[in-house]
């Protein structure tokens, strides 16, 4: 009867460590899926990241066009009146329209590189989840694996 019982309880011991062993790969599966996402939501602001940064040059272009576009309208229309356009009120209507336009170039680059910036401080965090996820996982396959080893040992012992 002993000897029944110890093999009952051998096998016992086996399925509890096999099954231990399935819930630690599954924990250090679940690590690795969850740095993957994480990491990939990373690569993903980066590359929001740097299109930012070519939406605010892209507006600038933008607000460069449209300054030439006012400064020859400017000149034109000072020039119909029979204004020398690059003297007295009309070359400070045309100067102050430049420098409004520098304004508006200088802020649209700001704003993405702003925006740019808030991209690329999420992608790090994601990053750095990422691999504490993975890192997460790993430690809790082992903490499992060490648990079920104890157990094991304990009902070994009992037997």
């Amino acid at each position: 009867m002993g000897s029944s019982a110890s093999s009952m309880g051998g096998a016992g011991a086996g399925m509890q460590g096999i099954g231990s062993l399935m819930t630690a790969w599954g924990q250090h599966e679940a690590g690795d899926a969850n740095g993957d996402i994480l990491r990939f939501n990373a690569d993903y602001k980066r590359t929001l990241s740097a299109q930012t940064m070519e939406s605010g040059e892209f507006h600038a272009g933008i607000a460069d066009l449209k300054e030439t576009q006012l400064a020859g309208a400017q000149a034109s229309s000072a020039a119909s009146q029979g204004v020398i356009s690059g003297a007295g009120s009309a070359g400070s209507v045309v100067s102050d329209s430049l420098a409004m336009s520098e304004s508006d170039k200088t802020m649209a680059r700001l704003n993405a590189r702003r925006q740019a910036y808030g991209f690329n401080v999420a992608a790090e965090s994601d990053s750095l989840a990422g691999d504490n996820a993975i890192r997460q996982g790993n430690m809790a396959a082992a903490g499992t694996v060490v648990s079920s080893a104890s157990s094991i040992g304990m009902m070994a012992a009992m037997l």
